[in-house]
């Protein structure tokens, strides 16, 4: 990880760049993985999943569903 090139990047109340660089096209395949994982991602960051739930509630893009 190159700590001068990073990008924060806020998911509520939609995603957006906070800060640092990011492409456009970088930013838009992150926004649609961050709407599809958005549930897991808030009750991780809440701390009501574990990092092995975590990992595993995650979603790939392209995926329609994940049991």
């Amino acid at each position: 990880m190159d700590g001068t090139n990073l990008a924060v990047v806020a998911i509520r109340p939609s995603p957006r760049v906070v800060h640092g660089p990011l492409g456009q096209r970088d930013f838009a395949s992150l926004a649609v993985w961050i709407e599809l994982n958005e549930a897991a991602l808030i009750d991780y960051w809440n701390g009501t999943v574990s990092t092995l739930e975590f990992g595993a509630r995650l979603r790939r893009l392209g995926e329609a569903t994940k049991n």
